[in-house]
């Protein structure tokens, strides 16, 4: 789960991931889903950019811009441009709920374990 410290300036510490706040210029942390839904009152979604989603699957992303949480509410034309790049046998047929419980499983499953 891609986050940032709920603090703008601040830095959180949680087992051995250093998350900085939005306005410090870093980049967002990459954390573990389980430690994130046990910590969710200290940290904020991050923007998933396609520079992000690039290193994260190894492929060419379009430029695109979505929060985990954002993922639900775009665009058909959107998910089945980047839903191929992320998800193996992604099939543009299937519901648009089916398609996001893919994509949020597949990145789900590139995040990091704790």
């Amino acid at each position: 789960m891609l986050v940032y410290a709920r603090n703008p300036r601040g830095v959180l510490h949680l087992n051995g991931f250093k998350i900085y706040g939005k306005e410090t210029g870093r980049e967002p942390c990459d954390i573990p889903f389980d430690l994130y839904n046990s910590c969710k009152d200290g940290l904020q979604d991050a923007t998933y950019r396609e520079g992000i989603l690039n290193r994260l699957f190894a492929k060419h992303f379009p430029v695109v811009a979505f929060t985990y949480g954002e993922l639900r509410y775009l665009p058909e034309n959107t998910l089945d441009t980047i839903g191929p790049l992320i998800v193996d046998h992604y099939d543009t047929t299937w519901s648009h709920k089916k398609k996001v419980d893919q994509i949020k499983k597949r990145i789900a499953d590139e995040s990091p374990t704790a």
